[in-house]
């Protein structure tokens, strides 16, 4: 799927409409394509990843296609609250909090956050870094975490710069989702930093605006559809191998 830009994107915030799954051909889903393997942009400028080929898989078994829509994390939220995308799907956490605020397909992955710190440092868990300085990307659960640690939390808006911040000692430590951690070390092959294991089992979903039932209900039956065939299995083992439930 070819990427849309960051400008055209931002074309849509603004407008005010109900979108519909069940109503549309082609369905505008929200991501940050920046979480490798969930989302990312790969050589080809085209957005990629497991995330991205799960919804291509629930919208080709519901007889629909998708264009999915790059956007800052906190950006996306504020998109799909404001009922102007059809869903979003972006490695988002499940929570009571949200639940508060849009509404969640049944999960479709098992996650959990983790720590990242430089390999050269004494810390060997997460309490060791209470009172310390953390990075973590507005909006999201590692950023509440964070800040339940310490108080000199360093607010980012992409992980790019939370690694950034991790090199320049600009933070001690780096919250994020696990599977993207332990991805990041595994395939490039990072000395430098090492992970200090799961700080909290989380489930992923994919959101739509509170109380869109016809949309979550597409989503569902789509999601069930790629359960019951083997294909999510299969997408999981594509992208993690078997380690992943």
């Amino acid at each position: 799927m070819k990427l849309k830009s960051l400008f055209k994107a931002m074309s849509i915030l603004g407008l005010a409409f109900c979108v519909n799954a069940a109503n549309a051909q082609v369905l505008d889903i929200g991501t940050e394509a920046g979480y490798e393997p969930f989302e990312f942009i790969d050589e080809n400028d085209e957005i990629v990843g497991f995330d991205i080929d799960v919804m291509n898989a629930i919208a080709e078994a519901q007889g629909a296609k998708v264009e999915f829509i790059n956007l800052p994390f906190d950006l996306l939220l504020t998109a799909l609250k404001a009922d102007e995308l059809h869903a979003a799907i972006s490695t988002i956490s499940i929570t009571d909090e949200r639940k508060a605020i849009y509404d969640f397909s049944r999960p479709y992955f098992k996650g959990g956050i983790s720590m990242l710190v430089k390999s050269n440092t004494p810390y060997t868990n997460v309490n060791d870094l209470k009172n310390k300085t953390i990075c973590a990307q507005e909006s999201t659960r590692s950023f509440e975490i964070a800040k339940s640690l310490t108080n000199k939390v360093v607010r980012v808006v992409i992980r790019d710069d939370a690694l950034n911040n991790l090199r320049s000692n600009k933070c001690e430590a780096l919250i994020d989702d696990l599977p993207v951690n332990i991805y990041y070390l595994s395939k490039n092959n990072v000395t430098d930093l090492k992970d200090l294991g799961n700080i909290e089992t989380e489930y992923y979903g994919i959101a739509v605006t509170k109380g869109n039932t016809q949309t979550l209900n597409f989503i569902n039956e789509g999601l069930s559809k790629i359960e019951a065939s083997g294909k999510l299995q299969e997408l999981k083992v594509k992208w993690f191998g078997n380690s992943i439930e």
